[in-house]
């Protein structure tokens, strides 16, 4: 699943340069928007199958953790953005805030599974990276909506970031075992 993660990843950020860079077209929305949202129903798909192998007893507090989370940062995202209300921006932002803010609810209950195992720390890195994802989400999507985004933005840093820790979470699960 994140094999297919990532390729869509690819296949985003490809699409998306080759509009701006060649096409010399607004890569915003295209058709890579659908790639780069496709990467977030294969991570939580590939979580939901570590929950529940790992955890098929859901508690309270990983209920909590799965439907808090994403409702904290998307409520966030609406607080920013409240201004633009109505606008196409301010609703495609919030596809896709939603969906990185899910994804990392789930990867904390996941996270709260093994912490303390074997794979523990591959776990939190991978949360880590998750989380540093949703942040760049929220803020290119505040950005977006003010019409202020630029390939030389500061945000690209933090998803490029969070490609290579979730990466090398990758790697250190598959070392660790």
């Amino acid at each position: 699943m994140l094999v297919i993660a990532f390729l869509f990843m690819l296949f985003a950020e490809g699409t998306y340069l080759i509009y701006e860079q060649i096409l010399e077209l607004e890569p915003y929305p295209s058709i890579a928007d659908v790639f780069f949202f496709l990467f977030y129903p294969m991570i939580i798909a590939y979580l939901v199958i570590n929950i529940r192998f790992f955890a098929p007893k859901l508690t309270k507090s990983g209920l909590i953790t799965i439907i808090g989370i994403p409702l904290i940062s998307t409520v966030t995202y609406l607080y920013l953005t409240i201004d633009d209300f109505g606008s196409f921006d301010f609703f495609y932002g919030i596809i896709f805030v939603a969906s990185a803010s899910v994804t990392l609810g789930f990867a904390i209950q996941t996270a709260k599974i093994f912490r303390g195992g074997l794979v523990g720390t591959a776990w939190l890195v991978l949360v880590i990276g998750i989380t540093i994802n949703l942040i760049g989400d929220v803020w290119y999507y505040y950005i977006e909506v003010m019409d202020s985004y630029t390939l030389e933005h500061p945000v690209n840093l933090f998803w490029y970031s969070a490609y290579l820790l979730i990466l090398y979470a990758l790697y250190k699960h598959k070392k660790t075992l």
